[in-house]
C-alpha cells in the first residue's frame, strides 16, 4: 500500500496533457485538492517557518538528548534514558509538533538500537534463545525504561511505535517536514 505522502507527491507531480508538470489543483480531483489544503494549509511555507521558529530549540534538545553515538552498546544507560526523554515529550509534556517530532526520534532510537542488537548478536556478545529476534528484545529494553509496569503496556508502547512509523512515513526525506502539516494531519494519524 503506497503510503500518504507518495500519494500526494505523485498528484502533485501529475503530467499534463502536453508532458508538462502541471498545477496538481488543475489535475485533482476536488476531494483530493480539499484533503491536502486541510493537511498542508493554503501557505505551506509561512506554516513550516512559523512552526520552525516554535520548536527549534526544543528539537535541538530532543537530539542532543537522544541521539547516540554510534558504537552504543544496547546496555548502556544512555538507551534507557532516552527512550525515557522521549517518553517525557510523549505523554503530554511537549507542543503538538514536538510530539511529533518525538515520534520520528522514538522510531530512530529503535532503528539504532536494532542494529546494536544485531551487531551484538552476530559478533556473539548476546546470546539469546532461539526465535527471540532483536524487534523483541528492543521492545523489552523499552518497557523496561517506563516506570510503572501494567498488564497493557506492550500494547500501549507497541502503539507509540506504529504511530512514531506513520509520523517517520509523513515526514520523509526530513524529520522537519512534519512542521508543514496542519493540526488536521493528528487526525488522520490516530
Amino acid at each position: 500500500m503506497p503510503s500518504l505522502w507518495s500519494c500526494l507527491h505523485r498528484s502533485a507531480c501529475r503530467k499534463t496533457d502536453d508532458g508538462d508538470v502541471g498545477d496538481s489543483s488543475l489535475s485533482l480531483p476536488p476531494d483530493r485538492v480539499h484533503f491536502s489544503h486541510k493537511l498542508v494549509g493554503s501557505f505551506p511555507i509561512t506554516t513550516f517557518a512559523t512552526n520552525y521558529k516554535k520548536c527549534v530549540v526544543d528539537w535541538v534538545a530532543l537530539l542532543r538528548r537522544t541521539a547516540l553515538p554510534k558504537g552504543t552498546p544496547s546496555s548502556d544507560p544512555r538507551v534507557i534514558y532516552a527512550f525515557k526523554y522521549i517518553d517525557s515529550i510523549l505523554s503530554r509534556r511537549g507542543t503538538t509538533l514536538l510530539r511529533r517530532l518525538a515520534y520520528i526520534q522514538l522510531i530512530r532510537l529503535f532503528i539504532f538500537l536494532e542494529a546494536s542488537l544485531k551487531l551484538e548478536r552476530t559478533r556473539g556478545i548476546a546470546h539469546r534463545r532461539p526465535g527471540c529476534r532483536d524487534v523483541s528484545v528492543a521492545m523489552d529494553i523499552y518497557m523496561s525504561a517506563q516506570i510503572q509496569q501494567s498488564k497493557g503496556l506492550r500494547y500501549m508502547l507497541k502503539e507509540r511505535k506504529r504511530l512514531g512509523k506513520r509520523w517517520t512515513e509523513l515526514s520523509r526525506p526530513s524529520p522537519l517536514f512534519v512542521l508543514l502539516y496542519s493540526n488536521f494531519a493528528e487526525s488522520i494519524m490516530y
